[in-house]
């Protein structure tokens, strides 16, 4: 089974191949990995990063953005990870597919973000934590016949909403 890449900046991650607890729900079979976030907080820039329309392919961030997790080459829905604290701060939410209809990523109870398949490079979204978040799962919900890439990132700047 093909486990997802991640990493924490002061972040605890656990991900990579999932299996069923008795209740029927996935459940994550992999390891934490913890470390610590860079002394200098970034500040948010002006523009969004683009991104690239190849599913198959890792997505890039923005360069303040520290990559906490980065699948390429899914397929149908997946659980892709469990991250156990999230801090105050801004993720950044890449999603590029391929294939009918359309891909949604879920972040927990902290926001989804739906990806048009076909209808262009992708998408890239930022939403503003204006507290730390405990035990936030990253799925996908998608056809068998999407093919998707993912990135999901975080930096300590806190994003103000574009108007």
């Amino acid at each position: 089974m093909r486990a997802a890449y991640t990493t924490a900046w002061g972040l605890a991650v656990l991900a990579g191949a999932v299996g069923c607890t008795s209740a029927g729900h996935p459940a994550p079979a992999a390891a934490a990995t913890t470390a610590t976030a860079p002394a200098a907080a970034a500040r948010p820039a002006a523009s969004a990063a683009p991104v690239e329309a190849d599913p198959g392919r890792p997505l890039s961030l923005p360069e303040r953005q520290k990559a906490l997790v980065r699948v390429q080459g899914g397929r149908g829905s997946e659980r892709v990870a469990d991250v156990t604290r999230i801090r105050r701060g801004t993720l950044g939410v890449a999603v590029a597919c391929d294939g009918p209809g359309a891909v949604v990523v879920h972040l927990g109870a902290v926001a989804d973000v739906t990806a048009e398949c076909g209808a262009g490079p992708g998408v890239y979204d930022e939403i503003a934590l204006d507290g730390a978040k405990a035990r936030v799962a990253v799925s996908v919900t998608a056809a068998v016949a999407n093919e998707w890439a993912l990135t999901v990132g975080w930096t300590p700047a806190v994003a103000k909403p574009r108007s």
